[in-house]
């Protein structure tokens, strides 16, 4: 189907819709409306038929448009559908189907190769750093990057590996500064 009349069909099915949305709002409407005036109690006060009269309308009319609802609801959900426009091509071409168990394993293999190649470059580890970086960054590692620390109880003095001096007074308090 062209796309132009493509287009005028989904958008006349709308209209369509919409007509009959709207066809339903008024007949529940004149129905509600017609249902207050006609049962109106007649002991009540005559002043007050036309407001009960409207407000019975009122909810005529979404009484019955809801109930329209319910049978327009799955039109619309296809015209949702059928309005997405249709693939071109797909992305990804998947292999034929394995015939045997020989060829699905085949399979299996050449994708897992081939999704570790693509995955490699984001997972490879990362440079070496210099000495000089490794020492401006790292307190308490070996020549080879790795943590020399064990685990120990927490206590109050500093890390043994962490040494701590006074810093030198200049007629205020000292304050301890750490070379960590």
């Amino acid at each position: 189907m062209r796309e132009s009349v493509r287009r005028v069909a989904f958008t006349v099915a709308d209209v369509f819709t919409e007509g009959l949305d709207l066809t339903t709002v008024v007949l529940g409407g004149i129905a509600g409306g017609w249902a207050g005036y006609t049962y109106y109690p007649a002991g009540w006060s005559d002043d007050w038929r036309l407001p009960v009269s409207i407000a019975v309308a009122l909810i005529g009319a979404v009484m019955v448009n809801g109930l329209a609802d319910l049978l327009l609801m799955p039109m619309r959900r296809q015209l949702g559908k059928a309005r997405r426009p249709l693939p071109t091509s797909i992305g990804h071409n998947a292999p034929p189907a394995p015939t045997t168990l020989g060829e699905g394993l085949a399979q299996v293999a050449a994708a897992t190769a081939d999704d570790a190649a693509h995955r490699a470059p984001r997972t490879a580890p990362p440079t070496a750093r210099s000495a000089s970086t490794r020492a401006r960054t790292s307190c308490g590692t070996n020549a080879a990057g790795a943590a020399t620390r064990t685990a120990r109880r927490p206590s109050t003095s500093p890390p043994a590996w962490c040494s701590t001096t006074a810093a030198p007074r200049t007629g205020t308090a000292a304050t301890p500064t750490s070379r960590c």
